[in-house]
């Protein structure tokens, strides 16, 4: 049998061999039997299929031809040429194996060296090649049944001979190698045997595949080793590390909810504070307040603390508190000289919060005639009317009198205090220029306070000691009184309403306004009787209401008029003009309007006596509280117009370009008692002397034609009429009564 010694082969018979080289001594491989050899001349192989054989008894030695090499050469008769490229394989017959070849070359050098490197191309480990002179020897380390090698170049050889040795029985087996199970990720290998006496290998270890990794319950973890078999992580929280609040981080465990491997801790920034307004609590007059603060809205950490904030003083008005409702006293600080000082006032010493006490009956001038008080922004609250001291104008000055009764003076200079409860001891007042009060007696002393522990009171003093001040009570101001109203029905509808205003009122109040629900403001006048406002004829049928300050009243127009006819029964005229007024409101009620044009335009009923071109017709007429007509013109520059009732004028004597933009003239506030008077409308050119056109007409003359109109709506024609008939009952009462 052919073996050729392949890389890979030889390579896995060297590990075997190696590892039971390590395990015994020494290798026996088996019996020498023969030496045999063979004289190769060309001429004695036989050729057959460009392969030369010869054969012996117990070997063959061939030489065949590649495809690439020169031919095999079978003529020499004393030697055989091996070319290059050509295929060598000596084969050991029957039970034997090969354990030394030896080449005889035709000469030394050259031809040897080409053999032993032709057999060393193989790379083989099992053979030793040496050359000595003509002879190259091929020694195995280990028997063989055949051996083969290429030619890299021609030798010329002319005998081989073969180193025989007998096939071992193999009766003595030995374990080759270390067998090892495979694991997940690393191979295994099974056990080897080998002949312990040739060395030949009868089990050859085999390799074992690695298992690979076997996750079968799907944990991400091999079933066998534990390993984690995660490739791709999904972290989930897992426990709670470190719970975080507004300012602390919150830490929180992070685990692969497929594998359970921890990973990296998420950390959750903590997110500050959520600012909540705590609302500042105003301090009032009967309990204390706070400051405006914060807290957090999530953990309600104090951010800004509230601070407490003191109670507030009293608002006393009319020495009631208008906050709480509690009575009391206000004494404030003058700080400012009047021109009359009579009131009642506290004598104070400031430093000292102390206070002349006026209550003492028997004797004023004694030491520790004070007593306690609380000054808060220059005022003093309390009910101190048994404490005062009044002063009252005299000629010559003020005296000064105690509550108790006692008047004080000093009719000498020096310190001391003269009293007595019906002589007026004469003093003068005033400030200094630090404000303080200088109360002076007649002698020349001044009321000061000694401050000294054994002589603390308040007397008058020549020189030195403490300066006082002067705190006066407020006095109540009486507050407005509604005293009625009253309806004037004359040219207008007109309501009057009285208020009791006092000019301390005023003062104390000075935005306060008497307000009427019709819209009309009047300023208040100590001087004044009576705040008027006028009607428009809508109005007449409404409540009216009229407002100051905290008074509200409600007065009706149709009330009064119901209280007059009552009243003036038999005046028929009266009680005539009273209904007619009526209608005309409520006509003007329904039309919603009041001073608005009724589109009375255009109507004919006039008088045109010369230059008709020149007066075009009625242009917006209104009515309201009056009637207003207004009288087109052709405007002219050298024109003057004149508009008269009777004698009297009316409207305004105007240029041509004095006229509105529409050449109107305006005849404005004809009374409901002329509308049955004749108007006359003169325009003169250059002066009064020349006329160049007159019109005529009476108003009510004018709303008859106007009712004619087809374009007229119900409304206005009802409103019409309630203005002619007001007219007839306003001239009636008027005529009845001698009244313009």
């Amino acid at each position: 049998m052919k073996h050729k010694f392949s890389k890979k082969w030889l390579a896995l018979l060297l590990g075997a061999f190696v590892v039971v080289a390590a395990m015994i001594p020494m290798l026996t491989i088996g019996t020498k039997s023969a030496t045999e050899s063979i004289n190769l001349y060309a001429n004695t192989g036989s050729f057959s299929n460009k392969v030369i054989t010869w054969t012996s008894s117990n070997f063959t030695f061939e030489n065949a031809q590649s495809s690439s090499a020169t031919a095999i050469r079978v003529s020499d008769s004393d030697h055989y040429r091996m070319y290059g490229k050509s295929e060598v394989t000596i084969t050991a017959l029957n039970e034997n194996n090969i354990s030394k070849v030896v080449f005889t070359t035709t000469a030394s050098g050259n031809y040897a060296t080409v053999l032993q490197t032709s057999v060393n191309n193989n790379n083989d480990s099992n053979l030793n090649v040496t050359v000595n002179g003509k002879l190259v020897t091929i020694t195995m380390t280990e028997p063989v049944k055949s051996l083969s090698f290429t030619m890299s170049a021609q030798s010329r050889v002319n005998k081989v001979e073969v180193e025989l040795a007998a096939a071992c029985a193999h009766e003595n087996i030995v374990a080759v190698g270390t067998p090892s199970d495979a694991t997940c990720t690393d191979d295994g290998i099974t056990a080897g045997e080998k002949c312990a006496d040739c060395g030949k290998i009868i089990v050859p270890q085999e390799p074992i595949e690695a298992t690979g990794h076997i996750d079968e319950n799907g944990d991400s973890k091999c079933d066998t080793c534990g390993t984690n078999l995660c490739t791709e992580h999904v972290w989930v929280d897992g426990e709670v590390i470190t719970e975080g609040d507004c300012t602390t981080n919150r830490v929180v465990a992070q685990v692969c909810e497929k594998c359970g491997e921890p990973g990296e801790d998420k950390v959750i920034t903590a997110p500050g504070h959520t600012p909540v307004v705590d609302e500042e609590i105003p301090s009032t007059c009967t309990s204390t307040g706070k400051t405006e603060g914060s807290h957090c809205g999530e953990c309600g950490e104090i951010l800004e603390a509230q601070t407490t904030t003191p109670i507030a003083p009293h608002d006393f008005v009319n020495n009631v508190c208008t906050v709480c409702g509690t009575s009391g006293q206000e004494y404030v600080k003058v700080t400012t000289a009047p021109t009359d000082w009579t009131g009642t006032y506290l004598i104070v010493y400031e430093e000292g919060n102390l206070a002349f006490n006026g209550s003492i009956a028997d004797k004023l001038d004694v030491t520790f005639n004070t007593f306690d008080v609380t000054i808060d922004e220059g005022k003093i609250i309390g009910d101190f009317s048994a404490n005062a001291f009044i002063i009252e104008a005299v000629d010559g000055g003020y005296a000064i009198k105690s509550a108790s009764g006692r008047y004080i003076g000093k009719t000498s200079g020096g310190n001391g205090m003269n009293e007595h409860t019906s002589t007026k001891y004469i003093n003068t007042i005033s400030l200094d220029a630090s404000g303080n009060a200088d109360i002076t007696a007649s002698g020349g002393s001044i009321i000061r306070f000694n401050k000294a522990v054994d002589q603390m009171r308040f007397r008058y003093y020549g020189s030195g000691q403490q300066p006082v001040a002067l705190y006066k009570l407020v006095e109540a101001v009486p507050e407005p009184e509604f005293k009625g109203f009253g309806v004037t029905l004359d040219k207008a509808v007109t309501v009057r309403v009285k208020f009791n205003v006092t000019a301390e009122w005023i003062a104390a109040n000075p935005t306060a306004k008497v307000t009427f629900s019709n819209g009309t403001v009047c300023d208040l006048d100590e001087n004044k009787s009576y705040y008027t406002t006028t009607l428009t004829p809508g109005q007449i049928g409404n409540d009216l209401t009229v407002t100051l300050g905290d008074i509200t009243e409600t007065v009706s127009v149709s009330t009064y008029i119901e209280k007059a006819k009552a009243a003036n029964a038999t005046d028929t005229t009266l009680c005539a003009l009273l209904d007619a007024i009526e209608v005309y409101g409520k006509a003007a009620a329904r039309v919603e309007q009041t001073l608005t044009d009724l589109g009375l335009t255009g109507v004919e009923d006039y008088k045109v006596e010369q230059n008709e071109s020149i007066i075009s017709g009625f242009d917006n007429v209104t009515l309201g509280q009056y009637a207003n007509i207004g009288i087109k013109f052709e405007k002219n520059e050298d024109y003057i117009y004149v508009a008269k009732l009777g004698d009297i004028s009316l409207g305004r004597r105007v240029l041509a370009n004095d006229l509105d933009t529409n050449n109107v003239l305006l005849i404005e506030n004809l009374f409901p008692a002329n509308f049955d008077d004749v108007i006359t409308v003169t325009v003169y050119e250059g002066d009064t002397s020349t006329v160049v056109s007159t019109m005529t007409f009476t108003f009510n003359s004018y709303l008859k034609e106007a009712s004619k109109k087809e374009t007229i709506d119900d409304l206005d024609l009802n409103m019409i009429f309630a203005t002619y008939n007001y007219g007839v009952a306003a001239e009636a009462y008027v005529d009845a009564h001698q009244q313009s």
